[in-house]
Formats: structure tokens, C-alpha cells, sequence
């Protein structure tokens, strides 16, 4: 360092003012500098200054979760058509997460595909990923987990949302809103018939044209006919066998349940008196539930609905007296559905001989979609017996001579608002398992409930 240097550093190791003194003293009687002690560090510009020593210790990031989902297509959708959902789930720690659990929920209006479950490529069971929950095992620091599989879209036009969530014991989880399927509306909702020109090999089209008039020939132009030969006779063949006698036909996929004057006032005492929503809502669709027939026997429906109207006394009683209130909906009710249940080959009676009744028809689609509602697995016996009751609404009542429009608009919307409760509620137990949705209250569904009354009053005598 020459004389005109400075050393900055070593003069801000004591007073300044005393280094500038010494420095000019020196000048002046012709003295070298005061040399730089050994202890001073070299100084540091830019990046260098906010770099770590190689021996500092790096900071390790605890585990942390980050699911995410998406599906293809998500729109434009019609009956039938086939979305593929997948959910990869992220560490975005340091550190591995020794046992994490994913649960994926579809709508009832979807169906899940037997087979197409995977994880990371490898074929599983999807029945604990759509139930309980599926437990992935450990996830490596900064890994990922990829799960993927089928829906098949149902009949309908309403968006469907499927939900995600993710925990593991000690570990902050974050998971993605609700992801929103959009299908088409209106009569672009369901397949179009394909044009005359794609038509296949063997298929007519009745156009109500008239056939076209012969070509007129001129009889001049035309040579003489050779006789023709003579007939030749047909042979004689054996009478064919008598047509074998088939059984009869199956019992049509109609749901119904009978209603009289007597389970109406029971109704209006029930959304007229001081009860938890969630109860009330549940008295209402085991009253309404269309669980009768050959159908609704071969599944269990029918054991299933009386067993929960069987329990629902005890529940309002308790409910009124401000007591605990006990469970409605159990597991031994719960056993008793048969998704797989065949109905008998035998002709159920005619529902119109049993007064005013309401009624569910299902067509092959619909019967295949109720058997995977009732296939599906819950954690919480409430919320399972609710989304077995609401896919049996009704969609209309029969046997009455008033006009039914405004009961089957208030059942389609109590359908939708206890649709949306039912989801609302699902998320808020899996996070609370304290939040209790049998106590619970929701002024729409209340309101939607009362509606589906009054419009019942108006068509059935009381």
C-alpha cells in the first residue's frame, strides 16, 4: 500500500479523527505508513457480501404438502364422455413425510371406471381413494406422488366438482379448491343424431318422399318378350318347431314410495317446530325417498329407508327436549345395501293402483349410476345414508288430480341445494371431526325443504 492510500478498514477501528492525525504526522517526518494488521478482513462488494461461509450450516426446510389436481377435459362435456383426473401430490421440504393420506370425492353424477386407477403408472385399487382415504406411504424430500383415473359423466347438465384433500400426522398440507367439470347445456347436451350421409350400411331414412314415377318407353323400341318358362314348384317344407315360451320380462327400473295426508302434517310439524337443519332435511328425504318396488328390494333400498324412518322418532324427540341427539343412520343399515342385486324376472304391481306415490323411472343409465352410489364407501355413516337417500328423490308424484309442476320444480331445487349442502358439510367434517351436520343448520336447505312441503299440501289431501 503506498503513502497516498488509505486503509479504510483501519480507520474505523478507532477514531478517525486520531488516524488522520497520525497518517499526516508521519508524512510529515518522512515515515512509512502504519502497515495493515494482521486481523483485519478483506473487504466484500455485491453478491460476495451476502454469500455464506462454506462451513456456515444451511438451513433444512421442514416437510410440507402441495396437492394438486386438474383433469382433461374439464369442459364441453356430454353423457358419456370419459375425464381423466389427475392428482399429484409434492413434498416441498427438506425433509421425507412418513405416511401421508390423500381422499379424492366425486359427484354423484359422475361415475368412477373400474381398472383405471394408477399410481405413478402402476395399476391400483381406487376403492380406498374415493372412501376412506389412500395411504401413500412415504414421499421423499422434494418427490412427488402422481394418481390418476377415470370418470365417466352421467346424464345432466349441472357443473360437477370434485374435491382433493390431504393430511399426514405433524405435517402442514395444502390442497387445491374445488375442481369445476363443465358439461353442455341445453339440447347440445346429449349426443346428436349422426346426418343421413354417415348413416351405416343396412340403416334406412324415412324422408316422406313418394317413389319415383316409371320412365315411359316408347312399345316400338322394344323387341318381343321370349316366353318365360314354366314355374318351377316350390318344395314342401316341414312346419317349423314351435317357438320355445320365454320367461317374462324384468321389472322396469321404477322406484316408488306411497304418501299419504298423515306423513304431510307430520312434515309441516317438522319445519315448523325448532330443529337442526341437518335433522330436519334428514326426516324429510327418508319421508320422500322413492326406495319401493322390485328395484328398490333387490338393492335394499327399501330395508335401508324404513330402517332410518324406524330410527328418526327417538332423534326428534331428543332433538325437541334439547338432549343429545342419537345416531339415525347407522352401520347394521348401511349393511343391507346391495349395489350388485339383480331384480326378480316377476312383474312388480302397478304403482297406479297405490294412490298418490312418488316416483323415481331409471333408465339403463340411471340404474348404473345409482348402483355406484350405493358401491361407494364413506368414513361417516350420516353422510353416506344422506347421499343414498338424495340419488332416490323423487322426480315427480303420480295419482293425484292437481297439477304437480310446482312440486317437481321444489323437489329439483331442494335436490340441487341439498346437493351443495351435502358437499359444504363433507369438507367441514373432514377438517372438524367435531362439526356434527346431524345439529348443524343452513338456512337454503331449510328453505328448500319448506318449499318441497308446502308444494306436497297443495297435492295431497290432508
Amino acid at each position: 500500500m503506498s503513502g497516498r492510500e488509505t486503509d479504510v478498514d483501519a480507520l474505523f477501528e478507532r477514531d478517525a479523527d486520531a488516524r488522520l492525525l497520525d497518517r499526516r504526522r508521519r508524512e510529515e517526518l518522512g515515515l512509512p505508513s502504519t502497515p495493515q494488521p494482521p486481523s483485519a478482513a478483506s473487504p466484500r462488494f455485491g453478491a460476495e457480501s451476502l454469500a455464506e461461509d462454506d462451513d456456515s450450516p444451511r438451513l433444512v426446510r421442514p416437510a410440507a404438502l402441495r396437492l394438486a389436481l386438474e383433469a382433461r377435459p374439464d369442459r364441453e362435456l356430454i353423457p358419456g364422455a370419459l375425464v381423466t383426473v389427475v392428482a399429484t401430490l409434492h413434498d416441498d421440504g427438506d425433509r421425507e413425510v412418513s405416511d401421508a393420506t390423500l381422499r379424492v370425492t366425486v359427484p354423484p353424477e359422475a361415475e368412477p371406471v373400474p381398472g383405471s386407477f394408477s399410481r405413478d403408472e402402476v395399476q391400483i385399487d381406487g376403492e380406498a381413494l374415493l372412501g376412506i382415504g389412500l395411504r401413500l406411504g412415504t414421499i421423499p424430500p422434494n418427490g412427488a406422488v402422481r394418481l390418476r383415473f377415470a370418470l365417466r359423466i352421467l346424464p345432466g347438465t349441472a357443473p360437477l366438482d370434485v374435491l382433493a384433500t390431504v393430511w399426514a400426522e405433524g405435517v402442514p398440507a395444502v390442497a387445491p379448491p374445488a375442481l369445476r367439470l363443465r358439461r353442455r347445456a341445453g339440447h347440445a347436451a346429449y349426443e346428436q343424431p349422426r346426418p343421413f350421409y354417415e348413416l351405416e350400411e343396412g340403416e334406412g331414412l324415412d324422408l316422406g318422399e313418394t317413389a319415383p314415377a316409371p320412365s315411359v318407353v316408347d312399345a316400338r323400341s322394344v323387341a318381343p318378350a321370349a316366353p318365360e318358362p314354366p314355374p318351377t314348384p316350390e318344395p314342401v317344407l316341414p312346419p317349423p318347431p314351435p317357438e320355445p315360451v320365454l320367461p317374462p320380462s324384468a321389472a322396469l327400473p321404477v322406484l316408488y314410495r306411497r304418501i299419504d295426508g298423515d306423513e304431510v302434517r307430520a312434515l309441516e310439524r317438522v319445519y315448523t317446530g325448532a330443529l337442526p337443519h341437518g335433522l330436519a332435511a334428514l326426516a324429510l328425504l327418508s319421508s320422500i325417498a322413492a326406495a319401493d318396488g322390485a328395484v328398490g328390494e333387490a338393492l335394499g333400498l327399501s330395508t335401508f329407508a324404513r330402517s332410518v324412518s324406524a330410527a328418526l322418532p327417538r332423534a326428534l324427540v331428543a332433538a325437541r327436549m334439547g338432549r343429545p341427539t342419537p345416531p339415525v343412520v347407522t352401520e347394521e343399515a348401511l349393511a343391507v345395501l346391495r349395489p350388485a342385486g339383480a331384480p326378480p324376472l316377476t312383474p312388480s304391481p302397478a304403482p297406479e293402483s297405490l294412490g298418490p306415490h312418488l316416483v323415481v323411472a331409471l333408465d339403463a343409465h340411471g340404474l348404473e349410476g345409482l348402483r355406484g352410489v350405493l358401491g361407494r364407501q364413506l368414513a361417516d355413516p350420516f353422510l353416506r345414508g344422506v347421499q343414498v337417500l338424495l340419488a332416490v328423490a323423487p322426480r315427480r308424484i303420480d295419482g293425484v288430480g292437481a297439477p304437480t309442476v310446482r312440486f317437481e320444480d321444489a323437489v329439483a331445487a331442494f335436490r340441487v341445494a341439498a346437493g351443495g349442502w351435502l358437499m359444504r358439510v363433507t369438507v367441514r367434517r373432514t377438517v372438524d371431526r367435531r362439526f356434527d351436520p346431524l345439529t348443524a343448520d343452513d338456512a337454503g336447505l331449510h328453505a328448500a325443504g319448506r318449499s318441497v312441503v308446502e308444494a306436497l299440501r297443495e297435492v295431497i289431501p290432508t
